[in-house]
């Protein structure tokens, strides 16, 4: 059963130092004791599972959809290795306005208007592009 998979026995947790495990077990025992915890950490991975799952059901189903499982495949190889590429210009952003360097905010530009090409490219033919 997958409760048992997540499952947690808080009242087993320590800590280096003992003044801080007695503070802590005497806060988690105040607060409704260590049985209640457990069940709010194993509600909230249930929930985080539940979800994961609802987004990968949704992402075979998208995946499926396409003619050919190579183009699938090939066109979530260029999102990934875009995405981080992308996200690392988003971060920079900031600094070149600082800056106030015009050829960066234009290389910065540019390379994000590729890579967003590169993603309509990729997913050309699907329907949607995936979700999430």
């Amino acid at each position: 059963c997958l409760k048992q998979v997540v499952a947690v026995d808080t009242s087993k947790a320590t800590c280096g130092d003992k003044a801080d495990t007695d503070m802590i077990m005497r806060k988690v025992l105040s607060a409704g004791g260590f049985e209640a915890l457990n069940e709010k950490i194993v509600a909230f991975r249930m929930a985080s599972v539940e979800e994961f799952d609802s987004m990968f059901t949704s992402f075979t189903k998208w995946a499926a959809g396409g003619d050919n499982q190579d183009d699938v495949f090939e066109g979530l190889m260029e999102l990934v290795s875009k995405a981080g590429i992308f996200v690392g210009l988003r971060c920079l952003m900031p600094y070149a306005l600082q800056a106030q360097d015009e050829q960066l905010l234009q290389d910065i530009e540019g390379l994000a208007r590729e890579i967003l090409e590169l993603w309509q490219e990729a997913f050309k033919g699907f329907d949607q592009l995936p979700p999430g």
